[in-house]
């Protein structure tokens, strides 16, 4: 997700099509990153941690947007930014 395709807490993992939508859970706190320049967000997620990796839709303000699933803490995994 970039800065234009913002996606709010409360937001859907969704999957299917049309009517035939199912929510596999929903998007916790998200807000947009600077340093990334992209929209980052938490959510439960069906599955979640099997699933890293994997492109998944989100359903928010009447539209879906892709999304990756990550590990969390992505940012500085090992910390030296933190130790600098």
């Amino acid at each position: 997700m970039d800065e234009t395709s913002s996606v709010q807490a409360g937001a859907h993992f969704v999957e299917g099509e049309g009517k035939n939508w199912r929510s596999e859970g929903f998007v916790t706190s998200a807000c947009y990153s600077p340093m990334l320049g992209r929209s980052i967000g938490l959510g439960l997620i069906e599955r979640g941690f099997d699933r890293e990796g994997d492109i998944v839709q989100v359903y928010s303000d009447g539209k879906t947007s892709p999304a990756r699933i990550v590990r969390p803490g992505f940012v500085d995994i090992g910390g030296e930014r933190m130790r600098a």
